[in-house]
């Protein structure tokens, strides 16, 4: 790490998986800005934004392609784009004051689906929480929407 204080590069670009985040935080912390990036073939949409609030707060999709533990909050903090509420790893930027109930985690999984032995799918979808459905009011989000891929 030490070499980044002497370049002093612009911004570093470094692959977005678990370990590339070790010094991607680091990078950060000494005030060097860090891009990361997921290799692919331009066809994976990761996420989608459904609705903002300003530029203070979106209301994402996400679309999680493995079974990591903690995959979308990693990815999600990677980015510099913290889930409300995640302390463990967006930290302090994962809060926003005058919003109510920020300091709790808000990701949910609206709706799953599961491929069936006999063809086809299966979706399973569930309401917001309570404290999800305060803050989308707060923040002047529909909870009702469905519409999205």
């Amino acid at each position: 790490l030490e070499q980044y204080k002497y370049w002093q590069p612009e911004t570093v670009l470094i692959e977005a998986k678990a370990s590339g985040l070790p010094l991607t935080y680091e990078l950060r912390n000494m005030g060097i800005p860090v891009v990361n990036f997921s290799p692919s073939k331009g066809n994976d949409k990761h996420y989608e934004v459904v609705e903002n609030a300003a530029r203070r707060a979106a209301w994402l999709a996400l679309h999680p392609h493995t079974g990591r533990t903690h995959q979308l909050r990693v990815h999600c903090a990677a980015i510099g784009t913290p889930i409300l509420g995640d302390g463990k790893y967006g930290g302090s930027e994962s809060r926003l004051d005058g919003v109510p109930g920020s300091d709790k985690l808000h990701l949910h999984a609206r709706a799953i689906t599961f491929p069936q032995p006999s063809g086809g799918e299966l979706t399973i979808t569930a309401p917001l929480p309570k404290e999800m459905r305060k803050t989308w009011e707060f923040l002047g989000f529909d909870p009702s929407m469905k519409e999205f891929n």
